[in-house]
């Protein structure tokens, strides 16, 4: 993983495809007032945890050597503002995003979470095909924002199948979109009083 200035707003993209997560994080970066960034999770080498608890030991993580979670988390902690978008699977999120989900456990160590995100405004959005939207990121993204104290600014979820769905009919989604930037714009602001 290449090594970046740290961005104000830290978007994670949960995709492994180019399709509409990656439209709309896209278009969320190119509306920022601020620098941003956009981390594809699926491009990152991620071990899965393997439960050994160091972490939880304020100890090291062994996998933390062999690939980019140091990174990743080093890049979440630099932010002013995390936004993670995903495309719904089986209710949940790809497992790649899961994986690194699951390696952000230093952040919460033994059981206090790092001051560095307790706290940090956070907004999430979901792509997908299902009715029961609000089941859907609770499901996928909810442990995410309250194991690590996140502030959530919002919550979207986004009706599109076909990987090309929001690109075809940007009309759809550009009001929510316009909305997220709106309110990342103005929580980075008032990050820097």
């Amino acid at each position: 993983m290449e090594h970046e200035a740290p961005a104000e707003t830290l978007i994670i993209d949960g995709s492994p495809r180019a399709g509409n997560t990656q439209y709309v994080c896209e278009r969320i970066k190119a509306g920022l007032d601020h620098p941003g960034r956009i981390i594809k999770v699926f491009n990152q080498k991620i071990l899965p945890c393997t439960g050994c608890m160091a972490c939880n030991k304020k100890l090291p993580c062994g996998l933390d050597k062999k690939d980019d979670m140091p990174e990743i988390r080093e890049a979440i902690a630099n932010a002013r503002v995390l936004v993670v978008g995903a495309p719904n699977y089986w209710d949940g999120v790809p497992g790649h995003l899961r994986t690194m989900i699951d390696r952000l456990n230093p952040f919460f160590g033994d059981g206090h979470v790092d001051e560095r995100v307790y706290g940090m405004p956070y907004l999430q959005f979901m792509v997908g095909g299902r009715a029961d939207q609000d089941f859907c990121i609770e499901q996928g993204l909810g442990g995410l924002k309250r194991h690590l104290g996140l502030q959530q600014l919002d919550s979207y979820y986004s009706q599109a199948v076909k990987p090309r769905d929001l690109r075809k009919q940007p009309e759809a989604i550009q009001v929510a979109i316009d909305d997220m930037i709106r309110k990342i714009n103005a929580a980075v602001a008032a990050s820097k009083r």
